[in-house]
């Protein structure tokens, strides 16, 4: 677990203490729609979806800074906006930044544990109010739009998997293209030369290749016939030398 906790890493351990199906999940939620209506923002909210455990609304503020906390305190009521329809309002943070003995009565307490997050100081059963419509309207607003956007998301991932799977069977199908033609170059080559490319050494089958490329081998028959010349006419001479010799007295 890292040091500095942020606001997003709190929400996402809080996600993962209340996550499907038992639980909806809803970070940034504003106690109303409309601008003159919205004075608070409860940093999440979560609800029971068993009715065998209790079909509960609990709010969350997150809190990672001492002065934050301290503010919050100072100004305990900011919270009722939203508090008041839920059935348990929790703190998430840290006990270094928020004190047991600092919460107010009937407030509980998070902190992190691992991937989750675990009780402190359990809140207490407040007296809900019934759900209002500009309470509803904001919920079902957030909730549309994290909707919106997981739909989104999920709608261009598959996209991008299935251009992913198009590319890859193209370069597939482009490779294997490749691998049939030289293929048949490389039968090809055989059959013309005679030399098998499997039993010989590529190195000299390159080396030999080029030696053709260049026109070594026909300066090598070049070299060969000067040899020739050479040698002829060192035979004649020899051939002059001994007619000579036998000429004398």
């Amino acid at each position: 677990m890292k040091d500095n906790l942020s606001s997003d890493d709190l929400i996402e351990l809080l996600g993962n203490r209340y996550s499907p199906p038992a639980w909806a999940f809803i970070p940034q939620v504003r106690n109303a729609t409309g601008f003159l209506n919205i004075t608070r923002t409860a940093d999440a909210i979560a609800m029971s979806l068993y009715p065998s455990r209790g079909l509960d609304l609990h709010g969350f503020e997150i809190k990672i800074t001492r002065g934050d906390w301290l503010k919050e305190l100072n100004f305990p009521e900011k919270a009722e906006e939203i508090a008041q329809f839920c059935d348990f309002w929790w703190v998430a943070s840290t006990k270094e930044i928020v004190k047991i003995e600092e919460l107010p009565l009937n407030w509980g307490l998070l902190i992190p544990h691992g991937s989750t997050m675990k009780v402190v100081k359990l809140a207490k059963l407040l007296k809900a109010k019934p759900i209002d419509k500009l309470f509803l309207a904001a919920i079902l607003r957030r909730a549309q739009k994290i909707i919106t956007t997981e739909a989104k998301l999920e709608e261009y991932f598959k996209e991008g998997e299935k251009r992913g799977k198009e590319s890859a069977k193209f370069e597939v199908e482009n490779a294997l293209r490749k691998y049939q033609v030289l293929e048949s170059a490389v039968s090809e080559f055989e059959k013309i030369s005679g030399v098998h490319i499997d039993r010989w050494d590529i190195g000299n089958i390159g080396a030999a290749v080029r030696m053709v490329l260049n026109g070594e081998h026909l300066k090598t028959k070049e070299r060969l016939q000067d040899l020739l010349k050479t040698a002829k006419d060192i035979s004649a001479d020899i051939e002059k030398q001994l007619i000579e010799l036998e000429q004398k007295p």
